[in-house]
């Protein structure tokens, strides 16, 4: 980086080229020294590299306060957990943080709401705004990132445009995957009203040990292989007038975007966690990549139920998805409340099991129906459930599976096994990891991030702890949980907590 002659303002030169760290220097410096017209000249320069480093340095400058500056008294400011944490360690002594200033937890967008905005700041903020429409897609997204910390009102749409676009194009181009496996019920008379009808499948969380009374008979759930093409009037025989019903979960680490491909004959519903998202009331042949519906997964299991409504003749559907990162096809077991008591029961008799056998004969439906949600939810922040798992679909990610909307995807007994035994039925996804350093040390729990220098492990108590690659000695994945067992102590416990997350007061 230097500055031109004869020039006010600053020139980058391989900006592009060079490495992150001295892009994040050149940058850092920038946002330090230049002036808002300095920046204002290179987000408006002829190059993409020019502009980049402007968006870099007006971003550094308006979402990262100065470390030395002490933050003012009209700003929040939220308390660290304990005592202990304002305490450090130096080589000669212990220094408490609080005798030194205001000291606690914040994020760039409390303060900025709080904050009262200063001239530059808002000229800052405009200029960000303006490369959100950059003709150069790196310059849109670094310009989305900085707006986003701040979530304000004013840049969110254009923000979300951003995105959305971005990952539309990338998504796209990504490898086209067959679903596989579903679950599979039906034909479900439809009586002349089409979507009008409504049928069990869709009517409440997904249970596979369910029996659908249908005239004479009864429809079960049967798992398809190979179903990325199902012939439904070939396996079913003649199906005028009903419907379909074809169930999966889609599994991922993290919040993720992905586009699910169905072709259908003749219409299409599907459901995301028991919010319907798609509709085709239509009359058609089946073909691959009829529809293209956008789906963001939240972390964990993703339900999805897709409706096939035949309306005469040949019957089928096409399953495929796109999707950038890693998405995994799984079916849930299915599990009775009979079976779950014997599962439980088998659980407790095994050597080092700490399952107590109280948990064995609760009824657990009156159990919930009986216990308080609001009791729950105390217990759900007091047992650090809140530190991995989302409640509700806008949370922001916390690297455990995501309970939102448990009502509408889960079974009573599917969350009573997940909670006592939580390795019975645990997403290849969501294995735990087993690390040791070079210096002998050993930590355990859930990889959510990765680089090819270092990575980000969850631990039990929900702390995150940052490891260096080149410090590991060995590393194992392990057919095992990151959940703590026995983080419940009683049956009584266990129904406040389902009864906070089934009914719906999140």
């Amino acid at each position: 980086m230097r500055r031109s002659r004869g020039s006010d303002f600053w020139r980058i030169t391989d900006f592009q080229t060079g490495t992150s760290y001295l892009r994040q220097t050149a940058a850092l410096l920038l946002a330090e020294r230049a002036t808002c017209d300095d920046l204002a000249h290179l987000c408006a320069s002829s190059d993409a590299a020019g502009r980049l480093a402007g968006v870099l340095a007006a971003g550094f400058r308006l979402t990262v306060p100065p470390a030395t500056r002490p933050i003012a008294s009209h700003l929040p400011l939220a308390k660290l957990p304990s005592p202990e944490q304002h305490v450090i360690q130096f080589a000669d002594a212990k220094v408490d943080l609080r005798e030194r200033g205001r000291i606690g937890n914040f994020t760039v967008a409390e303060h900025w709401r709080a904050g009262q905005h200063s001239t530059e700041q808002e000229r800052l903020f405009s200029l960000l705004v303006e490369r959100l429409a950059d003709a150069d897609e790196p310059v849109r997204l670094q310009a989305a990132h900085f707006l986003r910390l701040l979530n304000d009102a004013r840049s969110e749409p254009a923000i979300a445009q951003v995105v959305e676009e971005s990952e539309g194009r990338h998504l796209a181009v990504a490898p086209l995957k067959g679903v596989g496996r579903v679950w599979l019920a039906g034909p479900f008379v439809d009586h002349g009203r089409g979507f009008q009808s409504v049928h069990p499948p869709e009517a409440a969380a997904i249970d596979l040990s369910a029996l659908y009374p249908q005239g004479d008979a009864q429809i079960a759930w049967k798992e398809v292989e190979n179903a990325t093409h199902i012939d439904l009037a070939r396996k079913f025989g003649p199906c005028d007038d009903a419907s379909f019903y074809a169930y999966f979960r889609l599994e991922t680490v993290r919040r993720e975007h992905v586009r699910l491909m169905v072709g259908s004959d003749d219409g299409v519903k599907v459901w995301h966690n028991g919010r319907e998202v798609w509709s085709q009331a239509v009359t058609r042949a089946a073909l691959p990549l009829q529809d293209v519906v956008p789906l963001v997964l939240e972390p964990g299991g993703n339900d999805v139920l897709v409706r096939v409504q035949n309306v005469s003749g040949d019957c089928g559907m096409y399953l495929h998805y796109r999707a950038l990162g890693s998405v995994a096809v799984r079916l849930p077991e299915k599990l009775a409340a009979d079976s779950l008591a014997e599962r439980l029961k088998s659980a407790a008799g095994q050597s080092g099991s700490e399952l107590s056998g109280e948990f064995l004969k609760v009824d657990w439906t009156k159990t919930v129906a009986e216990a308080d949600a609001a009791q729950g939810r105390r217990l759900f922040e007091k047992l650090g459930c809140v530190k991995c798992h989302a409640v509700s679909a806008d949370a922001s990610g916390t690297g455990g599976a995501s309970l939102a909307d448990a009502a509408k995807r889960f079974t009573l007994a599917y969350l009573v096994e997940s909670v006592l035994l939580p390795s019975k039925q645990m997403s290849p996804l969501f294995r735990r990891t087993s690390i040791e350093t070079d210096a002998g040390q050993v930590v355990t729990g859930l990889v959510v991030s990765e680089t090819a220098d270092g990575l980000e492990l969850l631990q039990q108590d929900g702390t995150r702890r940052t490891l260096v690659k080149s410090e590991v000695a060995r590393r194992e994945l392990q057919d095992l949980s990151p959940m703590p067992v026995g983080i419940v102590k009683t049956p009584t416990e266990l129904g406040e907590l389902l009864a906070y997350l089934l009914r719906g007061e999140q």
